[in-house]
């Protein structure tokens, strides 16, 4: 009698023993990786509460789903194969192809209603709204996958909503979750990014698994159409760092799920041919180079703590143009100096200072550049030049500021030198196509006061001031060298510009930047 009920029943006792284990499993790798803490139960999920209100049908996996394919080479890619395979899964699903321009040589998609081209940069024959990803977007969620990707199966993709769902209750900061293609490989990191400073900066977070990136895989990446579209830039290449970044700025976090393989790599279309991986690695950097200018990112520091420049350099302009009323153009835009721009600034600094120094000619620092060495020994982060000042009868000391009076020259280290086209005082610029400069201005002694020929009514702090004050020199650390100061400074400084200048710092005409 045992016998016959088993031989009958089994088959249903091991579905249901089955459905269990899948069960216990899910909820072992939300826990596990989203850190739900026990007094949230998981079995409390109203699933389907998530969508009301939203136009989205929750019991259909296909429509709930936009895949998204930004990461491909012209030259080289499997997207045909990827589209179709997807679309076979997925045949309500949309699948955008997203390209900056028309891709050459063409690609070759499934005549399908649901496999959709769109070209960034638009088409004279065609309406704007064809260009606008966002216009073909009417799913609750949307997957970025990388080109030659595929998805196991449509029911694993439904455990992932769930799971995303799941973090998203533990931690609402929680906008994105992305699956590794390369678990071995994968670091998980923290984001710093300091806009004003035109600064990001990577730390690797060992052990964990809700972070602001990750680095050292391709990977598939799970968000909501609304967080998408919140993003002031969605559809940015290359998708890391730039989306991450982006998601960073508002405070929003990613969570890496290690456990579930829902997606695999079904070719590598680079790894085995040198000369494509070379052309793809270029085209890399040139994307980089272009979403930074976009974002304004000028140093990208490394979790291995190296630094990448995408700002100015010698053979660049500066990164700012011509300065209006003493205030450049980032002081609106709520930032301070580049920082490449610093770094070019300090090298001259460190140039023109040893020259002067090895000529025997008297000099110290003056103005803004004073003041920034006694509050931080640099410059002041928003200063877009450095001033200085030399005895004018020292002029006979140096070959460079006597052949700069006749015409500009170039000197072995590629600085150029130069009378200033504003009035009486020399100009020492990073170089001839990158204007940033060290400004150096002749003063002599009448009566015991030094005083100067040209002055400039917009500078506050642009005065004669007693000789007394740099009788002797003194010196002071200024952008990693000792640098000649006057003698007690802060009086010297309070003499040009006020009382309690060094302890409250403001632009050189704050009106137009206050809020």
């Amino acid at each position: 009698m045992a016998r016959l009920f088993f031989s009958r029943f089994w088959p249903w006792w091991l579905l249901v023993a089955t459905a269990l284990v899948n069960v216990l499993s899910l909820l072992y790798i939300t826990f596990k990786t989203c850190d739900v803490p026990e007094s949230v139960s998981y079995s409390n999920t109203n699933y389907k509460s998530d969508y009301v209100g939203a136009g989205v049908d929750a019991t259909n996996d296909q429509s709930t789903f936009t895949f998204v394919l930004r990461e491909f080479e012209d030259f080289s890619n499997d997207v045909t194969n990827t589209t179709l395979k997807l679309s076979n899964v997925f045949r309500k699903s949309t699948i955008l192809v997203i390209a900056d321009n028309h891709v050459y040589p063409p690609l070759k998609l499934a005549d399908s209603q649901n496999i959709r081209f769109i070209n960034l940069h638009g088409s004279v024959d065609k309406p704007f709204l064809s260009s606008q990803p966002n216009s073909f977007v009417k799913s609750q969620y949307v997957i970025f996958v990388p080109d030659a990707v595929q998805v196991s199966d449509r029911f694993r993709l439904r455990e992932a909503e769930k799971f995303f769902l799941a973090c998203q209750r533990v931690n609402p900061l929680v906008t994105m979750i992305v699956w590794p293609l390369n678990r071995s490989t994968t670091k998980c990191v923290r984001l710093d990014v300091d806009l004003k400073k035109w600064t990001v900066s990577q730390e690797i977070v060992p052990n964990n698994s809700t972070c602001d990136a990750i680095v050292g895989s391709q990977f598939v990446l799970l968000l909501t159409t609304k967080t998408l579209l919140e993003l002031p830039y969605p559809f940015q290449r290359p998708l890391d760092p730039t989306m991450f970044i982006q998601n960073s700025v508002q405070g929003h976090k990613v969570v890496v799920n290690w456990h579930n393989t829902f997606f695999y790599q079904s070719l590598s279309l680079f790894e085995n041919d040198p000369h494509k991986n070379w052309k793809h690695e270029k085209n890399e950097r040139i994307r980089q180079k272009e979403a930074f200018s976009r974002i304004g990112i000028k140093r990208f520091r490394h979790a291995t703590g190296t630094d990448e420049w995408f700002g100015c350099g010698k053979d660049t302009p500066r990164c700012f143009g011509t300065v209006v009323n003493d205030m450049p153009e980032f002081i609106y835009q709520n930032r301070w100096t580049p920082p490449c721009c610093l770094r070019a600034l300090r090298t001259t600094v460190h140039h023109v200072f040893k020259i002067l120094s090895e000529q025997g000619v008297r000099f110290w620092l003056e103005g803004g550049s004073l003041l920034g060495a006694i509050r931080n020994g640099d410059i002041i982060p928003w200063d877009y030049d450095v001033d200085i000042g030399i005895y004018r009868d020292d002029i006979v000391k140096s070959s460079h500021l006597l052949s700069c009076q006749s015409e500009a020259f170039e000197d072995e280290k590629g600085f150029i030198w130069e009378t200033a086209t504003e009035g009486e005082f020399f100009r020492v610029q990073y170089s001839r196509t990158n204007h940033l400069h060290v400004d150096i201005f002749p003063f002599y002694s009448v009566n015991g006061t030094m005083t100067k020929h040209t002055w400039f009514k917009t500078h506050r702090q642009d005065r004669e001031f007693p000789e007394s004050f740099l009788r002797p020199l003194e010196a002071i650390s200024f952008v990693g060298i000792q640098a000649p100061i006057p003698n007690n400074a802060r009086r010297f400084l309070e003499f040009k510009f006020g009382d309690g200048v060094i302890e409250n710092p403001r632009y050189p005409d704050a009106q137009p930047v206050q809020r």
